[in-house]
């Protein structure tokens, strides 16, 4: 479906590249609308201040791929390893979106920002989440293991369940009813 290996401003609306090979391709601000990409191999290509909105993302394969300052809004995620992408270039960001059963562990994802979100299931471990934001996002089922977590605002976050002793936490942000897990991961017993 893509003629051409390098786009530039360009709008793709509506199209169906599910299961397509979209590998080895360059994307500079772009915009995706409304695009399936269920299964799509995007392995090796590059993402440059682009924006998916409304898209379903889920399956698809970012091997070696590059992400720079690509907003993904309003779309499906599932079943994707970002862990895959590569690493000296990445930031990216995620904003009402369904990202279910992805892996992001061992990413350096330093103010990240995953705003009014689902994020069932997704393995946070050994990732570099320092000031990340997850305000108003379902973290339920999410691992954080080794994750650290230095000044991430989980306030207005919920469904979430990090182990003080296991993760570094310092001056991370948290609001109740979420923060008395950190009381039961410390097997205390709070009485009246």
């Amino acid at each position: 479906m893509f003629e051409h290996d390098e786009y530039e401003q360009h709008r793709f609306f509506r199209d169906d590249f599910s299961g397509q090979a979209l590998g080895n391709r360059r994307f500079f601000d772009c915009r995706f609308e409304r695009c399936v990409f269920t299964g799509a191999n995007f392995s090796g290509s590059l993402f440059e201040n682009c924006r998916f909105e409304n898209c379903d993302l889920s399956l698809i394969r970012v091997d070696n791929s590059r992400f720079h300052e690509v907003e993904i809004i309003d779309s499906k995620i599932q079943g994707v390893a970002f862990n895959e992408l590569n690493r000296l270039i990445l930031s990216f960001s995620f904003q009402r979106c369904r990202v279910n059963d992805c892996l992001f562990s061992d990413l350096a994802l330093k103010k990240m920002r995953f705003i009014d979100s689902e994020l069932h299931r997704c393995d946070f471990s050994g990732a570099v989440l320092v000031e990340a934001d997850f305000s108003g996002s379902d973290l339920t089922g999410s691992l954080f293991n080794h994750t650290q977590l230095v000044r991430a605002d989980l306030r207005a976050a919920r469904g979430y369940s990090v182990h003080p002793l296991q993760n570094n936490v310092r001056s991370m942000y948290v609001s109740l009813p979420e923060a008395v897990s950190f009381l039961s991961a410390l097997e205390l017993k709070v009485g009246l």
